[in-house]
Parts: C-alpha cells; structure tokens; sequence
C-alpha cells in the first residue's frame, strides 16, 4: 500500500462554552412551542397521518401497531441506561433528558460531572456515585431500591454507561434479578472515529482500552492478524508508545486513523498510516481524548 500523508479533520463550533447558551434550542423544544408553531406542527401530522391511512387501504390495513414509532418517554425499566455527550453539549437526545427528569435517582460516575450537565438541562434529581471503586459494595443495595420500585438511572461522564466504564456488572446484576433494564441510543465516541476513518464498517472489533502490562502484548498479536477494522480507546500519556509498539509489529504502512477529542472545539481525525500518524502527533503534541482506528491487514500491501 503507498504511503499516505496524514490529513486532519476541520474544527467544529465550541458549544460548551457558557455563553453561547448550547442548550438552548434543546430546552425551548422541550418547553413548547409557540402557538403558530404548534398549529403549523400539529397540521403537518394531520397530513401525516393521513398519509398513513392510505397505505393501510392500499395494503388491506392493519391492527399491529407494532412497526410504528415510539413516541412515549416515560421510564418503563428499574434500571436505564442514558449515554451523555462526549463534548458538544447539545448531543444529548431529547428522550434522555425526559428520562432524568424522572429518574428516582441518578447514578453517576462522577456526581461533580453528572451535576454540570443537569445544571445545564434544568434538572433536579438526586445524585449517586456509582464507579469503577464502588460499584461492588453498592449493587446490592441498588437492586433492593429497584425492588422496592424506584426507577434508576446510570450515566458515565461521558458516553454510553458500560462501553470501557463502569455499568456492565449492575446491568447483569439487575437482569439477574428478574428486573428490567433499558438503554437509550445516544453518544459514543467511537461509532463517530469508525466512520469518519474510512475504513471498511461492515465489520469490526471494538477493543476498548488496551492492556497497561498484562496481557497487552497478546491483544496487539491479535490485532496483528485481525481482517476486520479495530477500534481502540487510548490515554495522551500512552499513545504515542502504543503507536510505536503497532509498528514494530504490523510495519509502519498499517492503515491508520485517529480521532481527537471528538464533538469539541478542536476536534480532529488524522488519517494515514501507523507511520504518518505517530510523525504527526511526535511533531505536533498529544493532547486530548483519542480513538484509534486500525485497518484490517487486508488492507495493507
């Protein structure tokens, strides 16, 4: 495969700044409309609707609304999972505010985090640490407020609760028990690095973070000699090693793509190889939140 430069991504607007109020155009939908606007609205699914009951006619209709889209935001499981923004503010969905505006409590893997959020959304609810260094002590505890009817919620500091955070053993914990749980689409940081790679998105493998000492060697094997497009979550402080580990075991022209701090401000995806990568941010600096997306060897000549 030739040698590709690097190429970065543009900048995105900044709307977690104050004064720009990110969340505002979010809160006026929730609060209402105007009245031109709601008749305007309620006239357009009028001719939806309509629309509608002339494909049941045409199709000989139909009794199961079961195809048809949900619209209901009510909680409906002891325990839901809602994915917060990674940066841009205004990603959060209008069904995930509408459920922490019911939540019984509010679990949080950073209540300092969690809290600036629903400042921002106008939410008051009662917060609870739930992380990585507490989430055995407290899973009993937590399953005999769901029993008891309390609906909670669990959210990470930033995107979807148990993908590389903590969630997971709650989620099988509760569905042990017989209790139901639910979790909203919403922002995860890697689905974004994935797409904007350019590499193949029929299949992959997510990794998460690799290893720190113990089996990291093994998993960059795997990796090695992997076909499909591997994502990997990585810190500033190890990436520009795990680069360097990447190459001295795939070759330095291993597809490559790299996504910075994602939705914010300086955002940017660098695509290349695992060489051009590892010159780029050697020169330019490591700063920020980074995914890292490796080409199948299929895809390397």
């Amino acid at each position: 495969m030739a040698k590709q430069r690097p190429t970065a991504s543009t900048k995105s607007p900044n709307i977690t700044d104050d004064d720009a109020n990110p969340l505002g155009s979010v809160r006026a939908m929730i609060m209402g409309m105007s009245a031109p606007a709601q008749q305007a609205k309620d006239d357009s699914q009028d001719d939806e609707a309509d629309a509608f009951e002339g494909l049941d006619d045409v199709n000989g209709g139909s009794d199961d609304d079961s195809d048809q889209p949900a619209s209901n935001s009510q909680i409906r499981a002891a325990l839901t999972l809602v994915p917060t923004p990674i940066g841009n503010l205004d990603d959060i969905t209008l069904r995930g505010i509408k459920v922490l505006q019911q939540a019984s409590c509010i679990l949080a893997e950073d209540t300092r985090t969690a809290g600036f959020l629903l400042k921002h959304l106008g939410i008051k609810r009662p917060l609870q640490s739930y992380h990585i260094f507490n989430e055995h002590q407290t899973i009993e505890r937590l399953l005999k407020r769901m029993q008891a009817g309390e609906q909670l919620v669990l959210v990470s500091d930033a995107g979807t609760p148990a993908i590389s955070d903590p969630g997971f053993l709650l989620v099988r914990a509760t569905l042990e028990a017989g209790l139901s749980v639910d979790c909203l689409p919403g922002a995860t940081a890697f689905v974004p690095a994935l797409v904007r790679s350019g590499f193949p998105c029929s299949s992959f493998v997510f990794e998460g973070f690799l290893p720190v000492k113990k089996g990291r060697q093994t998993m960059l094997n795997r990796i090695q000699a992997e076909d499909r497009t591997v994502i990997l979550y990585e810190s500033p402080h190890r990436l520009l090693k795990t680069l360097q580990q990447m190459i001295d075991l795939m070759g330095p022209d291993r597809p490559c793509s790299i996504s910075r701090e994602l939705t914010k401000y300086y955002e940017e995806t660098v695509n290349g190889t695992l060489q051009s990568v590892l010159t780029y941010y050697t020169q330019k600096g490591v700063k920020g939140e980074f995914v890292i997306v490796i080409g199948g060897q299929q895809l390397q000549s």
